[in-house]
């Protein structure tokens, strides 16, 4: 016997009738559909029904599961670039790595105060190199993210240009006291001499970073000076106003003299035979800077979150 076709207009009065509590027998003498054809026909519409639902549903939390992942990747891209510095030479760091050691252990989406337990720190590190894999396969294409490996190499050259400068700082020093014997030993009588020597070579290293920073080089020597404390104490300062390194004498004259040898050895790393690796950190600075800068104009938000959008990755909701 041949199955009993059900146009779409019946199907909705078997529906209506269904949800108004009708019986399968009253329908049947009411719309005159046998009644197993109706059951039949609305058990396949519910069936329908529950599967478009379901697509629904899914499609609904597949979205709500690409928002979160977007997100996450668009947090990480910010994350990163908020890694990007260039350290004072003084900073015991050997590589771009120790650098990107803190950024592996941040967490992006923050859930709790404290110190986190060591197999957080291991979930936390696991899920943004997770990430991070992610973000450049949905880059890929607008991103050259060799940019990252030439800003880690030209931060580790940098890093060893900065060992080099500490090293040729304590020597100018040096040489430039032995040429005033008179003032080396009235250093040696404060106490702590060779401390303040050490001092003074750090304070040197550091006029000389800040010069390459501004722009400044060869007026670097001029950020070093002298003031009067409120203790009457004269203080040789760094920097203007940006060096929390200060050396403290209750002899302005002495303050005075030493200040003299640091823009000394100032003049001397600039401009003589050393000033090739001065040279050379501007140019690692310099490197560092437009690759951050290429890096931050592609993972600029306003780039990044339609570019994921057009694009898949593994961890992409279905």
């Amino acid at each position: 016997m041949r199955k009993r076709r059900i146009s779409a207009e019946e199907l909705d009065h078997i529906i209506k009738l269904k949800q108004a509590g009708a019986s399968w027998l009253k329908m049947q003498g009411e719309i005159g559909i046998p009644r197993r054809s109706a059951k039949r026909a609305y058990e396949e519409w519910e069936r329908s029904k529950s599967s478009e639902e379901l697509k629904i549903a899914r499609t609904n939390v597949a979205a709500e599961e690409f928002r979160d992942h977007m997100n996450s990747l668009v947090a990480l891209a910010r994350s990163l670039l908020s890694s990007f510095y260039i350290p004072a030479p003084m900073t015991e760091m050997d590589n771009a790595d120790q650098v990107l050691e803190d950024f592996w252990r941040r967490d992006i989406h923050p859930e709790q105060i404290g110190g986190l337990r060591k197999e957080e720190e291991r979930r936390i590190i696991r899920q943004n190199k997770m990430l991070l894999k992610s973000l450049q396969e949905h880059t890929r294409e607008k991103v050259r993210w060799q940019a990252l490996e030439e800003w880690k190499e030209a931060f580790t050259v940098y890093m060893q240009h900065c060992m080099i400068l500490r090293t040729e700082a304590k020597k100018v020093v040096g040489n430039v006291l032995n040429q005033r014997p008179q003032l080396e030993l009235r250093i040696g009588t404060k106490g702590t001499g060779q401390k303040i020597i050490e001092d003074m070579a750090k304070g040197v290293v550091e006029s000389v970073w800040r010069g390459i920073l501004a722009g400044q080089i060869e007026d670097a020597h001029a950020s070093i000076g002298t003031k009067l404390l409120l203790n009457n104490d004269t203080a040789v300062s760094f920097g203007k106003a940006a060096s929390t390194l200060m050396l403290q004498f209750d002899d302005a004259k002495l303050a005075e003299e030493v200040a003299d040898v640091c823009k000394s050895a100032v003049r001397i790393l600039c401009q003589g035979k050393k000033s090739h690796l001065i040279q050379d950190m501007k140019d690692d600075m310099d490197t560092m800077e437009k690759r951050v800068r290429e890096l931050e104009e592609m993972l600029d938000e306003l780039v990044l979150r339609p570019l994921i959008l057009r694009t898949r990755c593994e961890l992409c909701p279905a």
